[in-house]
């Protein structure tokens, strides 16, 4: 009688094929070129005016909306909607942002930002 492979044997076959199929499959990775044009506004124009008022010493605190900027991870304890919007100057820049913070009970929260830097 001719004897079954196992299952663990057609799973490590399967898992085999497929990290072979991986390796063999992906794209070489190519550096990214040119110079950086964006990013990092966050950085030199921040968004909130307690987080602002504190220094950005804020990283552990829960601030509502403002939430969204410094600890995403507090979000999950809004419990109300939140409409706001944001409007911060420097010498440099002048910075406005909307956000909208819904809780929603089956799901969690969720949040919504746009930014508009002039």
């Amino acid at each position: 009688m001719r004897r079954l492979p196992s299952k663990f044997g057609r799973r490590l076959g399967w898992c085999t094929a497929t990290a072979l199929a991986g390796i063999i499959g992906a794209a070489p990775a190519r550096a990214q070129g040119g110079i950086a044009t964006g990013g990092g506004l966050e950085l030199v124009l921040p968004v909130g005016a307690q987080a602002v008022g504190m220094g950005e010493a804020v990283v552990a605190d829960f601030l509502g909306s403002e939430s969204l900027w410094w600890n995403p991870a507090a979000l999950g304890r809004q419990q109300y909607r939140e409409l706001a919007i944001h409007h911060s100057q420097t010498f440099a820049l002048t910075g406005d942002a909307i956000t909208a913070v819904v809780p929603v009970p089956s799901i969690g929260v969720v949040a919504l930002s746009a930014d508009l830097y002039s």
